[in-house]
């Protein structure tokens, strides 16, 4: 069974090491040394965390406390280097950069309940030309909105961001699709009238496959974000949706 390589955040009331955990399942590595101190670095500090309170510790306490925190960080931070350098040996160097990428930018998109990245591998819906990556974006929209602006606000705030910051895609296979899992609750039934993960919600999937050429187009700056999703295939899991509908905001 092909392995799947996993970047994931689940975010949970309680303390900074139940609550924060980056798990990623893979093979063999090799990646730019010089990439991952900065993806390790960069995906742990968007889950800093509070010092804890001294009330009824000793000082020696508190100090063996935070020892053992920052010995536990660091074990994270070098089995994730491990397991992105299997990824990228796996799908290319950039592979990584796209799996960091999308999950920060999914928990700033207004992510309520867990996040995560996978990189599955050929995709099996757009063909063998295509990279898929799987983002469980933690968000929950209002029932009242329509799928257009859903998808607009997904490549919007995550997509876009993530793809434009990208200075080459060194992907195998070229192509890339992006598949996006939210969800939709109506808010008025619901105690806050907002997102609540814990209560049930209708899950959907959005698929958007990227041809490599445009991809390739987007790096040489001859395109902007807006093109390359005219030039994307967008799918909902039942039609097609056409590109045009998605520039609402």
């Amino acid at each position: 069974m092909q392995a799947l390589q996993q970047i994931h955040v689940k975010m949970r009331d309680a303390d900074w090491l139940a609550s924060r955990v980056l798990a990623v399942s893979s093979c063999v590595p090799r990646v730019k040394a010089s990439l991952l101190p900065a993806l390790c670095f960069a995906v742990l500090a968007c889950f800093g965390r509070a010092a804890p309170s001294d009330a009824g510790f000793t000082k020696e306490e508190l100090e063996a406390g935070e020892s053992d925190r920052r010995e536990t960080t660091e074990r994270r931070v070098h089995s994730l280097a491990t397991e992105l350098a299997a990824t990228a040996k796996r799908y290319g160097n950039d592979s990584v950069s796209l799996q960091a990428g999308l999950l920060l930018h999914a928990l700033q998109a207004g992510a309520v309940g867990a996040c995560e990245v996978t990189v599955v591998g050929t995709s099996p819906h757009a063909g063998p030309s295509f990279l898929e990556v799987d983002i469980v974006t933690g968000l929950i929209f209002d029932e009242p909105s329509t799928r257009p602006k859903q998808i607009a606000h997904l490549w919007q705030a995550i997509a876009a961001p993530t793809l434009k910051g990208m200075k080459s895609f060194d992907i195998v296979p070229a192509g890339l699709e992006l598949v996006f899992e939210y969800g939709v609750q109506r808010f008025a039934d619901l105690a806050e009238n907002k997102a609540d993960p814990r209560a049930p919600f209708e899950p959907h999937v959005i698929r958007v496959a990227i041809p490599d050429a445009a991809l390739a187009d987007l790096v040489a700056g001859s395109i902007d974000a807006e093109a390359l999703l005219d030039r994307s295939t967008v799918h909902d899991g039942v039609v097609a949706v056409p590109p045009s509908d998605l520039h609402a905001r």
